[in-house]
């Protein structure tokens, strides 16, 4: 089944990295005003306390993971 297959509609998908654009699309699309729209972040780490995975490590879960990497890719290319 082709991408068009599954998706169809007027969907929203919101992505966590364009949380900021997902959102002012959600606005227009409710036709909602500023004074609706609230966001606040949270569980947001500072770069100071990061750990990071090593190449294997971020290979490995991708490998797991496939149709999770293979549905958010999709989504973020859109």
């Amino acid at each position: 089944m082709g991408k068009a297959g599954w998706v169809s509609g007027d969907q929203q998908t919101t992505i966590a990295e364009r949380m900021d654009e997902s959102l002012v699309l959600l606005k227009h699309l409710l036709c909602w005003g500023d004074e609706d729209m609230m966001a606040m972040a949270h569980n947001v780490r500072k770069d100071l306390y990061r750990s990071y995975l090593s190449e294997q490590t971020v290979a490995t879960l991708e490998h797991f993971n496939a149709a999770d990497v293979k549905l958010y890719s999709y989504f973020k290319e859109k």
